[in-house]
């Protein structure tokens, strides 16, 4: 869900981080689209932006943000009992790529590209089960949000 323009506006550096997960529950497009909603509010009072992709029962999130407001959201993500952790990548201070975006849910169609969304789900599945990420990796990992941020829709 997109939220309205936030206090940030994309000028300052900001934490992020972004996460694969194994859903535990089915997750419909209702669902999907009510767990957006009150992601969204719930983010948008935080000044936390970013966004969800979800197929073939994972989800991958990109959080932005100021760092304790971050780190807070993705410990209560932790602990929700609907999925579980395979991957967590620190990117560490970053612009703000998404200042528009509380919780935007990709849509689904930007996956049969190939493109960056893919690849993104693609290398965050290769190093699953490690609780950080390399330079490289993390170089890789923002270089492949910035392209979906200059592509958003």
């Amino acid at each position: 869900m997109d939220a309205g323009a936030n206090s940030n506006g994309g000028g300052d550096e900001v934490a992020s981080l972004i996460y694969l997960s194994r859903a535990l529950v089915p997750f419909s497009r209702a669902s999907l689209q009510q767990l957006a909603m009150r992601s969204s509010a719930a983010n948008a009072l935080q000044d936390i932006t970013g966004y969800l992709s979800y197929r073939d029962g994972r989800f991958t999130q990109y959080l932005e943000g100021e760092e304790s407001a971050v780190l807070g959201l993705l410990d209560r993500i932790e602990h929700d009992f609907r999925h579980e952790f395979l991957t967590i990548a620190h990117l560490g201070e970053t612009k703000r790529n998404f200042p528009d975006w509380s919780l935007k849910i990709l849509n689904p169609l930007w996956y049969l590209t190939g493109g960056p969304v893919d690849a993104i789900d693609e290398l965050l599945t290769l190093t699953a089960g490690s609780t950080d990420s390399d330079a490289i990796t993390r170089e890789t990992l923002t270089g492949l949000v910035a392209q979906i941020s200059s592509g958003a829709q």
